[in-house]
């Protein structure tokens, strides 16, 4: 739970110790004993009475924010590597299959998927891929499937080009979604390219 709540009281408490001892100890008040009681017991009750509120109200929002956690939907997305004979060739070419999956049992609604490639001082998004702000419910898979380097090539980034003492071309997977009135982006996996295997690798 959160410390707001003990903060308050600690500063309530010494609000209420300052104002009981103004009432029993100074000269200037001009009440007689009685009502000095029963302004040292209102002063008590009240201070009280705002702890007790102090922790029902922060109860209660970490009640909402457990129930809203709850019923967030969640993504599983991933960049699997694999190869197909190109029909022209003969020849092997890589191939990237873009999966993704609700793996909880509530809707997306708004979801976009990000999709970025980065290599030394330029980066190409792929986001164009997939339709934006999409509907997918509960348990729903999809997947789309690219060659990665002739696609990546016409967007000006080549990634078998090789700089020395440079690191491998990136990729990043993420996605956004609106959840409870609020836009939430995730960065969900980093791969980088192996020019050599021609396949990407967890980062």
């Amino acid at each position: 739970m959160s410390r707001l709540p003990t903060l308050i009281s600690i500063l309530l408490v010494i609000a209420a110790a300052s104002a009981i001892a103004v009432l029993n100890l100074s000269p200037s008040v001009g009440l007689t004993t009685f009502e000095r009681i029963q302004a040292t017991t209102a002063i008590i009750a009240t201070t009280g009475a705002l702890i007790s509120a102090a922790f029902v109200v922060t109860a209660y929002r970490q009640s909402i924010r457990t129930f809203q956690e709850a019923y967030r939907p969640q993504l599983l997305i991933q960049a699997e590597s694999q190869f197909e004979i190109d029909e022209t060739s003969g020849q092997p070419t890589p191939i990237t299959i873009f999966r993704y999956r609700n793996i909880s049992q509530y809707q997306f609604n708004d979801l976009t998927l990000h999709v970025t490639v980065h290599y030394i001082d330029k980066e190409v998004a792929l986001d164009d891929l997939f339709p934006a702000h999409m509907t997918m419910p509960g348990q729903d898979h999809r997947f789309k499937q690219i060659r990665p380097v002739p696609l990546i090539n016409e967007r000006g980034l080549f990634i078998n080009r090789e700089v020395t003492g440079q690191p491998p071309p990136g990729l990043l997977l993420g996605y956004e979604y609106t959840y409870a009135g609020t836009v939430h982006r995730v960065n969900a996996q980093r791969y980088a390219w192996n020019v050599t295997l021609q396949l990407w690798e967890v980062a």
